[in-house]
C-alpha cells in the first residue's frame, strides 16, 4: 500500500502515536512502526533524512523524560498516600486502645454495681428496723408515693420524724437516680432510632415519663409482680452502659475499616486497570480526589458516614431494642 508522506515530523509523530494505539500486540505495533519510518525515509535526500530522524529522536526523548518525571512524581504521591493510610492505622490503633481501657472500665461498673445491691439490702433491713412500727413505715411509704407522681415532697411536708427523714431522704435521691436514668436511656434509643423510643416527640417522651413514675408507685402499693418487674427493668437499664460501650468499640473498628477502605491504593489500581496494565496516574487522581473529600467532612459527617450505622447495629438486638420489661 502506498502511503503519503507527512509534511512534518509533527504529522509522523501523530501517525505513529496512532500506530501504538490501534496495534494490540507488541509484535504487530512494531511491525507497523518500521512498516511506517521505513515509508516516510524511503527516498528522501540523506540531508532530508537525517534532519527527519533527528527531530523523531528528540521528541521521543523528551517524551521519555516526561514519563520519567511524571512516574517519580506518581511514586511521591504514593509514598504520600501510604503515609497518610500508616497515620489512619495509628489512630485506630489507639482507639482499639481506648476500647481496652473502656472494658476495665466497665468490670469497675459491675464490682459498682454490686456494691449498689448491697446497699439496697441495707435499706431493705433499714425499712424493717423503722422506728414505730407499721404506722411510721406507711408515713415513708406515702410520701415516696406522691414523689414518685411527681409531686415536691420533702421530708418536713410529709410529717416524718428524723429517723424516718433520713430513710425518706436516701429513698428520694435513689428513686430520682433511677427515673432519670432510665429516661435518659430511652432519649439516647431515641437519638439512635433503635427500640420502641424511636421517632418519639417530645409530647410521646412525657407520657412515658408517666409509665416510669407508675412503675414505681405500683411498687410502693405492693402490687402483685411489681417489684419483679423492676428488677428486671433496673437490670437491663444498669446493662446499658455496658452495651452502648460495646457498641461503640465495634463501631471504631468497623468504620475504621470503612474509612480506610476508600483510601486503598489496590482497589483504586483494580479500578482502574487496562488492557496493558495498571493506568496509575488516573487511580492516584481518583485517590486524591477521595481524600480531599475526606479531609473536608466535618466531625459528624464522618460519624454519619462510617461509624453511626456499625454502632446502631451494635444496640440493635440488645436488651434496649424492644421491651425492657413492663409497660413500654
Amino acid at each position: 500500500m502506498t502511503r503519503t508522506k507527512p509534511t512534518s515530523a509533527e504529522g509522523l509523530v501523530d501517525e505513529l502515536a496512532a500506530i501504538r494505539g490501534r496495534e494490540r500486540s507488541d509484535a504487530a505495533r512494531r511491525r507497523a512502526l518500521d512498516e511506517r519510518l521505513r515509508t516516510a525515509v524511503d527516498g528522501l535526500p540523506p540531508a532530508e533524512r537525517g534532519s527527519l530522524i533527528d527531530r523523531l529522536r528528540e521528541h521521543f526523548v523528551d517524551e521519555a523524560r516526561a514519563a520519567i518525571e511524571r512516574t517519580a512524581s506518581l511514586e511521591a504521591e504514593a509514598v504520600e498516600l501510604r503515609r497518610r493510610v500508616e497515620s489512619l492505622t495509628a489512630e485506630r490503633d489507639a482507639a482499639v486502645r481506648e476500647r481496652d481501657t473502656a472494658a476495665r472500665e466497665r468490670d469497675a461498673a459491675a464490682r459498682s454495681a454490686a456494691e449498689r445491691n448491697e446497699a439496697t439490702a441495707t435499706i431493705e433491713r433499714a425499712d424493717a428496723a423503722l422506728p414505730g412500727g407499721t404506722a411510721d413505715a406507711e408515713r415513708v411509704l406515702a410520701a415516696l408515693a406522691r414523689l414518685a407522681e411527681g409531686a415536691r415532697v420533702d421530708a418536713a411536708s410529709a410529717g416524718l420524724d428524723p429517723a424516718e427523714a433520713r430513710l425518706f431522704d436516701l429513698m428520694r435521691e435513689l428513686l430520682r437516680f433511677a427515673q432519670d436514668y432510665e429516661m435518659a436511656v430511652h432519649v439516647l434509643m431515641a437519638e439512635f432510632s433503635v427500640g420502641p423510643a424511636a421517632g418519639m416527640d417530645t409530647r410521646m417522651m412525657r407520657g412515658l415519663r408517666q409509665v416510669v413514675r407508675d412503675r414505681f408507685r405500683a411498687c410502693l402499693d405492693g402490687r402483685d409482680g411489681a417489684l419483679d418487674e423492676l428488677k428486671q427493668v433496673l437490670s437491663t437499664n444498669a446493662r446499658f452502659l455496658v452495651d452502648l460501650n460495646s457498641a461503640y468499640g465495634a463501631s471504631v473498628h468497623e468504620g475504621s475499616k470503612r474509612l480506610l477502605g476508600r483510601l486503598d491504593p489496590q482497589r483504586a489500581l483494580e479500578r482502574n486497570r487496562r488492557m496493558l496494565g495498571h493506568d496509575f496516574e488516573t487511580a492516584l487522581r481518583e485517590l486524591a480526589r477521595v481524600h480531599g473529600d475526606l479531609a473536608n467532612l466535618s466531625r459528624s459527617e464522618i460519624w454519619e458516614r462510617f461509624f453511626f450505622e456499625p454502632f446502631r447495629e451494635g444496640i440493635v438486638g440488645g436488651p434496649h431494642d424492644g421491651t425492657s420489661g413492663g409497660e413500654r
